[in-house]
């Protein structure tokens, strides 16, 4: 008769789970430094030469990068937080999350969006000196060795699948990090603000879109007199 050692089978299941839970730290911190640089090119490579050439009005400027800028502060400040935790050994993530990102500039953000690309669409349609600018400015990114220069589209959306992809690696490193281990209680706590704060942005975008719809039919039958 064979007897099953449980106590081997716990330690590698402590081991499996933490050498998966530190490839999804590295995956948080990676991505973050990824995408905190392509807020920089986002605001460096279009929104600054925007203002500075005068390209389009102010109020172009603030539908089109809503608020980049304060998304793109939190974001710097996520990636210090996480190398201080990297200084430290602690590695405490989740908490350099929930002390440094706060919903409140993506939820502006998302609903911003569409706004956003429409107003793109129109000035690439009546502007040739906007578009011009674009194409100019991929050119420069481009010139400055930039190997995945990308179009204004692709920076813009960036802020709106970020928030959901934060609940994805925060879960994923709940799921690696049970109990007793000392930041369960803080990665969980990060979990449930995340998904809280996605049910609060869907609300809105829900009440966003019935209002469209109602301003829509309310127009479709009006009688004009």
């Amino acid at each position: 008769m064979e007897f099953i050692n449980t106590n081997n089978n716990t330690n590698n299941q402590i081991i499996d789970d933490e050498t998966k839970r530190i490839g999804v730290l590295n995956e948080i911190f990676q991505s973050e430094e990824t995408y905190c640089a392509s807020l920089d090119r986002l605001i460096n490579n279009y929104l600054e030469p925007a203002i500075n050439e005068n390209i389009v009005k102010k109020e172009d400027i603030w539908i089109l990068f809503s608020n980049s800028l304060a998304i793109r502060e939190q974001s710097k400040r996520f990636v210090t937080a996480m190398r201080l935790e990297i200084e430290r050994g602690s590695l405490n993530y989740a908490q350099s999350f929930m002390d440094t990102i706060s919903y409140p500039p993506y939820l502006v953000y998302v609903v911003d969006y569409q706004q956003s690309l429409q107003r793109l669409e129109k000035l690439k349609t009546q502007s040739t000196t906007f578009k011009e600018f674009l194409q100019r400015r991929k050119n420069v990114a481009i010139q400055q060795g930039e190997a995945f220069a990308l179009d204004l589209e692709s920076y813009l959306i960036m802020p709106v699948s970020r928030y959901p992809r934060y609940l994805l690696l925060i879960n994923d490193l709940l799921r690696y990090s049970p109990l007793p281990h000392p930041h369960h209680q803080h990665i969980k706590q990060a979990s449930d603000q995340i998904k809280y704060d996605l049910k609060v942005m869907n609300d809105q975008l829900k009440e966003m879109t019935d209002d469209n719809k109602l301003t829509s039919n309310s127009q479709n039958n009006c009688t004009i007199m």
